[in-house]
């Protein structure tokens, strides 16, 4: 399905996924940003070509394929708990903040 994408795509928007590819191996911005500038992507892509891929199986391609997102250990704790949604994020914030109140 990927590769289906790849060739609809027009020179400009071919250098926009080798950015995102490059962003995604790289760990350069967050998973979100690249996730959400693929999504992007794609979603411009279904409204200049007429064609109507589907967002959620190109953006799991996207992620098996150029590993978005990957665990890398260049990124901090707290790196990935901003990445975390809000009722998630409360119990790791507090540890941190008492950890940082106990030094």
């Amino acid at each position: 399905m990927l590769e289906q994408f790849i060739k609809a795509l027009n020179p400009s928007q071919l250098s926009e996924l080798e950015s995102l590819r490059v962003s995604a191996e790289s760990g350069e911005g967050s998973p979100k940003e690249v996730k959400q500038k693929f999504v992007n992507l794609v979603q411009r892509v279904n409204e200049t070509s007429g064609s109507q891929f589907p967002i959620g199986p190109l953006v799991k391609s996207f992620n098996d394929f150029f590993k978005a997102g990957s665990t890398s250990s260049s990124r901090s704790d707290t790196d990935l708990i901003s990445e975390l949604p809000y009722p998630l994020a409360v119990p790791a914030w507090v540890e941190i903040q008492a950890f940082v109140a106990r030094k």
